[in-house]
């Protein structure tokens, strides 16, 4: 189930919503620029930017023995392993923040998907609709976490 999740979080399946996507071919790597594009309305959309400044793959099979703190990073000694990467918002982004996105394998073995944001506005545009881009947000976390799941699910 672990790798199954990794693997659909690399595809950004936690994006492909319908009304917000990222190009599934776009490797999830330190450094990697990417765009989310958000479709507000039947023929607007916005494209916005962001760059992924870490990435943690850590994980242990039956077959192996896991280092000891290996996860200390992520403040849990009880995972068997995390797949994790955040980005940050670059100029001509409405917002200035990061996110970050991971799939945690816990010692029960279940599997656990988390995203974390934390923005502010970046533009007037921004201010001026706040309310209505913190609903969004909060409907990308819920939209993100079935859409990761029903990746898995199918594969």
């Amino acid at each position: 189930m672990f790798l199954r999740a990794r693997k659909s979080l690399i595809s950004w399946s936690q994006f492909q919503l319908g009304w917000t996507s990222v190009d599934a071919n776009t490797p999830v790597e330190i450094k990697q620029r990417f765009l989310v594009r958000v479709n507000e309305m039947i023929v607007a959309w916005l494209l916005q930017p962001l760059e992924i400044k870490y990435v943690l793959d850590t994980h242990c099979t039956k077959m192996q023995t896991c280092p000891p703190n290996a996860s200390s990073s992520i403040n849990s000694e009880k995972l068997k392993g995390v797949f994790a990467f955040g980005s940050v918002t670059l100029k001509g982004h409405l917002l200035s923040g990061e996110d970050m996105f991971s799939i945690k394998w816990e010692e029960d073995d279940s599997v656990w998907y988390e995203t974390l944001s934390f923005s502010k506005p970046a533009t007037f545009l921004s201010l001026a609709t706040y309310p209505y881009v913190q609903w969004k947000q909060k409907l990308f976390a819920k939209q993100s976490s079935v859409a990761l799941l029903k990746a898995v699910s199918d594969s």
